[in-house]
C-alpha cells in the first residue's frame, strides 16, 4: 500500500491532468504504449512524454512498468 499512498499523492498534485495515448505496439506478451502528459505542477504548465510497458497474461495486465523522465514533477529550482 506504501506504493498506492506515493502514487495516488503524486496524482493528487497534478491539477488539470491530461493523459493523451500517441502509439501502442505488441509484441508476444508485451503491450507498449506511448503517450504524452500535461498538468499543472508546482504552479506551473508542463508536458511530458512517456511510454508504458505491460505484461499481459490471458488478456490481462499483470506487470506494469511506467518509463518517463521524473524531473518533470521536482519543483522548479
Amino acid at each position: 500500500t506504501e506504493y498506492i499512498d506515493v502514487m495516488q499523492a503524486m496524482l493528487d498534485s497534478m491539477v488539470e491532468l491530461k493523459v493523451t495515448p500517441l502509439d501502442c505496439a505488441g509484441n508476444g506478451d508485451r503491450l507498449y504504449i506511448s503517450w504524452e502528459t500535461s498538468a499543472l505542477i508546482h504552479g506551473e504548465r508542463r508536458t511530458y512524454l512517456g511510454v508504458d510497458r505491460f505484461r499481459l497474461v490471458d488478456g490481462m495486465a499483470i506487470e506494469e512498468h511506467v518509463i518517463f523522465d521524473s524531473a518533470v514533477l521536482q519543483p522548479a529550482s
